[in-house]
C-alpha cells in the first residue's frame, strides 16, 4: 500500500509497450498524453499519442531500442483541450517481460 501511493504521488505517468507499440501497461493519469482514437478499438500508443507527440514519439522509442540506452526528448509541444503543453519525454528500454497463462 505505501509503494502504491509513493508511485502514485511522485512517480511520473507511463507506459510499457512492445516492439509494436502495444500497451502492455500503464501507470498514472496518461489521458494528457494519450486518448483513444474513434473507431476500432486499440492499445497501440502510436495510435494513441496526441498531435505533437506521434511522431517523436515513434522516433525516440526506435532510437531506444537500437541503441539500448534512454533517449531524452525535451520541450515537447503537445496538444491538449486547451491548447499546448512542453512536456518531456523519456523513453527507457526495458527488460523482455514473459506472461504465461499458467497451464
Amino acid at each position: 500500500m505505501a509503494e502504491s501511493g509513493l508511485l502514485d504521488k511522485y512517480a511520473p505517468p507511463c507506459v510499457i509497450v512492445n516492439h509494436k507499440g502495444d500497451i502492455l501497461y500503464t501507470h498514472g493519469r496518461t489521458g494528457k498524453f494519450l486518448e483513444r482514437a474513434s473507431g476500432s478499438a486499440s492499445l497501440n500508443v502510436y495510435e494513441m499519442a496526441r498531435e505533437g507527440l506521434r511522431l517523436e514519439l515513434n522516433s525516440a522509442v526506435r532510437r531506444c531500442s537500437q541503441q539500448k540506452k534512454a533517449v531524452t526528448l525535451e520541450g515537447l509541444q503537445v496538444k491538449t483541450n486547451g491548447g499546448y503543453q512542453p512536456i518531456n519525454l523519456t523513453i527507457r528500454p526495458c527488460a523482455s517481460v514473459t506472461i504465461s497463462s499458467g497451464r
